[in-house]
């Protein structure tokens, strides 16, 4: 090669890794537009990068609101594809029905967890990835030979199991039961929902980030499969973990058979490790992430680590002084009502702290109320414990801004969090950057972000909760000493801070990608030049 197409070469390598062309593929749409959202601050750190944003919610159309973005920005929203024509479906059938047959019988196999069964199910997602590609999957899931397939594919992959019943002990304890009709058509239409990533194109970008696994992960692998687009994964909590809890919440549906629940687990399961396998780059939200990360069949080599997930801390509050806290005890606890918020511990602690302080008030803002009934508890507990005096409740607007939650906390001396929830809470950084002491409850990424500035107890221990905001009330240094901390902690969690991070990782996946390609033309005789990584710079030049 003469020298001036190596170094043209060269400055394609820097150019694509330093102008990277992304896509974002997001379930949560609507949290893209917040004044203080990570994506944001993405945006506006990597002016020279394009964005294409995948929302993979068909009913978040109508949740991009008026929010006003450059240029270098795109959002598609997945329409519902049209029937495809059952002429033209026909030629490809029997491909679709193999491939679908393929995965079943890896999910119902005794063994779904082993590397083989792995290879299988990867390449029979990429069949269907294959089949899909912009044309509709649905109308191939929901037709009676689909059905027929899978009742087949499901009974055969039980039949040796209990074939070995008779000689030994089988090598992964099967708990499925034989599939009837109906539940062969209930997975049917379970995979329709499951496999909607697969029915769009994907976008040709040279680097694609998927927030969160599950759905975001399948997206990204289809774009690795159909256009070899390498991606990053961030997960500000374990996909998987979410998925068994919620089934766990739902034994009691008698709309669904264990054997439905247990074969959509499975399928997470696999998904799960297909995507940490498949990724260049895991960002991990919390060391507890990392963990299972790693048990799922991430290399630790991939991943890092990034404690608090999406949350960032507000640069235009780390630079004003911390304001007086009040002279009164006062506690705050600000954040969505939900299963997840755990208020009836709180307000159970709270009945004791006022035994010891009857002058200690709390004060309870919600900034979104997920159903009528986590309310109506609530106020029900608070009349039932005799708390009216002391307790307030509020419902934030919908359009409340950051300067109405800046004053909320400014007007206590300590914010508490109660939730149980494995995501941070947003409640927790802007606490921590306004110079608030914390009380909070030790799960999923909190402990990574409070570290030594605030106080933690076991999740459900309102005893211990209880001490620590009593603690608190009646330790002015210790409060002053804990903010401190807090404030110097929340400047880890810089927008700044954040999109170097972004930067230096895309730069690196892409930087390994195209070296990794160029190495293979050079070995089919096809060679680009001579050059090492030392040679590559990186920077924000026209």
């Amino acid at each position: 090669m003469t020298p001036v197409l190596a170094a043209a070469a060269r400055r394609w390598v820097v150019q694509t890794a330093s102008r990277p062309y992304l896509a974002i593929y997001t379930e949560a749409l609507a949290e893209l537009s917040g004044e203080d959202s990570w994506f944001r601050a993405l945006v506006g750190g990597l002016p020279e990068s394009r964005f294409q944003i995948e929302g993979l919610d068909p009913a978040a159309a109508g949740r991009l609101g008026t929010a006003q973005w450059p240029s270098t920005v795109s959002f598609s929203v997945p329409l519902p594809l049209p029937a495809a024509d059952r002429r033209a479906a026909g030629a490809r059938r029997e491909r679709f029905e193999t491939a679908l047959a393929d995965l079943v019988t890896v999910l119902a196999a005794p063994d779904p967890v082993s590397e083989a069964s792995g290879s299988t199910f990867e390449a029979a997602l990429a069949a269907l990835s294959n089949l899909g590609n912009g044309r509709p999957l649905s109308p191939l899931l929901q037709s009676d030979s689909a059905a027929r397939r899978v009742l087949d594919a499901w009974r055969g992959a039980l039949q040796p199991a209990a074939d070995a019943l008779l000689d030994a002990p089988r090598p992964y304890p099967s708990r499925l039961s034989e599939p009837g009709v109906t539940e062969a058509l209930a997975l049917c239409g379970w995979l329709c929902r499951a496999l909607r990533p697969l029915e769009a194109q994907p976008p040709a970008a040279n680097l694609a980030h998927a927030v969160g696994g599950g759905a975001p992960g399948l997206a990204a692998l289809h774009g690795w499969w159909r256009n070899a687009t390498p991606f990053v994964l961030s997960e500000p909590q374990i996909a998987l973990r979410e998925h068994y809890l919620k089934e766990d919440r739902l034994k009691s549906n008698r709309a669904e058979t264990a054997n439905i629940r247990i074969m959509r687990l499975r399928f997470e399961r696999r998904l799960a490790h297909t995507v940490y396998r498949r990724a260049s780059a895991l960002i991990a939200g919390s060391e507890r992430v990392r963990r299972w990360q790693v048990q799922l069949g991430a290399s630790p080599a991939q991943i890092t680590l990034r404690s608090g997930g999406l949350r960032l801390s507000r640069p235009d509050w780390l630079s004003q002084p911390v304001f007086p806290e009040p002279t009164g005890a006062v506690v705050v606890w600000c954040g969505e009502v939900g299963p997840g918020a755990n208020l009836e511990t709180l307000l159970r602690a709270f009945d004791l702290v006022r035994r010891r302080r009857p002058e200690a008030r709390l004060r309870l803002c919600a900034q979104a109320v997920g159903h009528a009934d986590d309310l109506a508890r609530c106020q029900a507990l608070i009349v039932s414990l005799r708390l009216g005096s002391c307790v307030a409740f509020e419902v934030l607007p919908s359009d409340h801004s950051a300067a109405d939650r800046a004053e909320i906390y400014r007007s206590a001396q300590v914010v508490v969090l109660s939730g149980s929830t494995e995501e941070v809470p947003a409640a927790l950084l802007d606490a921590m950057t306004l110079g608030r002491a914390v009380a909070a409850v030790r799960v999923g990424g909190v402990p990574d972000v409070l570290g030594a500035a605030g106080l933690l107890s076991a999740p459900n221990d309102l005893l211990a909760l209880a001490r620590h905001l009593l603690r608190l009330l009646g330790d002015a240094a210790l409060r002053r000493q804990l903010a401190e901390v807090g404030r110097q902690r929340a400047a880890l969690f810089s927008a700044d801070a954040w999109v170097q991070l972004h930067r230096q990782l895309y730069a690196r996946v892409l930087t390994e990608e195209t070296l990794k390609n160029e190495a293979v033309r050079a070995d089919a005789g096809n060679p680009v030049g001579e050059f090492s990584p030392g040679d590559f710079e990186f920077g924000d030049e026209p």
